[in-house]
């Protein structure tokens, strides 16, 4: 396995390991480089060894269940094994060349599936896990992520914002029948109203969260908050459940209201033709940063949203718990209120909810993508 490291001053320097043949990623570790500065090959096939080992992380992270159960540090704290294994094959080799300081931020920008695993919730042999150690931030590509500090410099003044939570779901489409039956996003009513009194304005909410209402808003918004459902499985599989064609160029789409000029799902095709001025996107909801795994990253919602122009993007790996996602969402935005820095706000967020809620599955499966701090 292949590792680029950049400091701020420049330096590059490459750490090259060798894999255990024992582990499952073995067979596909040297074609899977997680490269900071090269351009990325296009003609890797999707290797079911590196797609089983993210699947294992992302399981072992996300589920309340376990058929054994886990070992713990003295003081209590759970040790994964799966977590601590993929510490020792991604961190491990080079934590020397890591920023001592943990406010320094630390971007990652993982090649393929890697960029699937949730690099806040990975765990030395101590326990600890990397965002106790590190500010962390990801990107699907590098181009990806000069483009969002280009963005930046291209925004205009606004005070704008765009405030979603609890829509009514769309009903003409099968396969959204399971989420309108569970009515499993109520905590996103108050995560709204909540954040909507912070920026002086008016969440919106049921009914009035239609697709075309938020379309005509999103262009001036400094800030766009969307909290409902993602899809993304829903829309892979759409001519099993004759969904319309606008999601057939990518995948990925948020659930809102639907109206008599739309049909209530906002999908990635339409955001990446968007023109926006949002200084920071939070995709409150489920699987938001997943999408096509391609040789250039991830092709999705978050691609599509960087795309449009947002300079900041606070995304989701999996299916993440409706009551606790409300926790940490109101800790991010209450940790904005005294830093502009997303990337410290998000990390420390993280560490408040931790202390309320330690399972990783419960924090560690929001990201942030882009610039990060104004004034870098």
């Amino acid at each position: 396995m292949s590792i680029w490291v950049i400091s701020p001053d420049g330096k590059i320097t490459f750490r090259e390991e060798t894999i255990n043949p024992n582990q499952p990623i073995a067979e596909t570790a040297e074609q899977t480089r997680v490269q900071a500065s090269l351009d990325r090959s296009r003609g890797i096939s999707q290797n079911p060894d590196i797609v089983n080992r993210v699947r294992g992380i992302q399981d072992s992270v996300r589920s309340p269940f376990s058929e054994t159960p886990l070992p713990t540090t003295p003081e209590g704290r759970t040790l994964n094994p799966q977590l601590q294994e993929t510490y020792q094959l991604l961190i491990a080799p080079i934590a020397d060349l890591l920023p001592q300081d943990p406010n320094q931020k630390v971007i990652f920008i993982p090649h393929r599936e890697l960029f699937e695993i949730p690099f806040a919730a990975l765990q030395d042999k101590e326990g600890t896990y990397l965002i106790e150690k590190h500010t962390i931030l990801t990107s699907p590509s590098i181009a990806l992520l000069d483009l969002t500090r280009q963005n930046r410099q291209q925004k205009q003044p606004s005070n704008e914002s765009v405030i979603v939570g609890y829509p009514e779901m769309p009903t003409q489409f099968e396969l959204l029948q399971p989420f309108i039956e569970r009515d499993d996003i109520k905590n996103t009513l108050e995560e709204a109203q909540t954040i909507a009194k912070k920026y002086n304005t008016q969440a919106i909410i049921g009914k009035e969260a239609t697709e075309t209402l938020i379309k005509q808003k999103m262009p001036n918004a400094k800030l766009i908050h969307l909290a409902s459902h993602g899809l993304l499985n829903t829309i892979k599989y759409q001519e099993i459940v004759n969904l319309p064609d606008k999601l057939s160029k990518i995948p990925g789409a948020i659930a809102l209201t639907p109206s008599d000029q739309d049909d209530g799902l906002l999908t990635a095709s339409e955001i990446i033709d968007m023109k926006l001025n949002a200084d920071l996107v939070v995709l409150s909801a489920c699987e938001t940063g997943r999408g096509d795994i391609t040789g250039e990253g991830v092709n999705g919602l978050s691609r599509a949203f960087l795309r449009a122009g947002a300079s900041n993007l606070v995304i989701s790996l999996w299916k993440v718990p409706d009551d606790t996602t409300l926790d940490l969402m109101l800790e991010f935005y209450q940790q904005l209120e005294t830093t502009p820095d997303k990337a410290i706000a998000l990390r420390q967020a993280m560490l408040n909810t931790m202390k309320k809620h330690p399972e990783p599955r419960h924090w560690g499966g929001f990201t942030l993508t882009g610039a990060a701090n104004p004034k870098n």
